[in-house]
């Protein structure tokens, strides 16, 4: 399903709050502490939702996705949110 987006003001909020050297940092401290992170095997679109809030971010038109991941058959027993 293709979702027809503009560039809009999230992203320039997300910016000003994570520069990009913090953000690779935090994606490879995501893969380091959760490996299993590195071995998706596929991922499908679930649902899109359009809304003008999002927690900790000002008013704006935002689209949500929410996705099913799998990943290879390695034990971890925490679930990430």
């Amino acid at each position: 399903m293709a979702v027809p987006c503009e560039p809009f003001s999230s992203s320039a909020f997300f910016k000003s709050k994570v520069s990009a050297e913090q953000w690779r940092a935090q994606i490879r401290q995501g893969r380091m502490q959760f490996p299993v992170l590195n071995s998706r095997r596929s991922r499908s679109l679930v649902a899109v939702r359009s809304t003008t809030s999002f927690p900790k971010a000002p008013d704006g038109e935002y689209v949500v996705g929410q996705y099913r991941a799998r990943y290879a058959d390695v034990p971890w027993g925490r679930r990430l949110r």
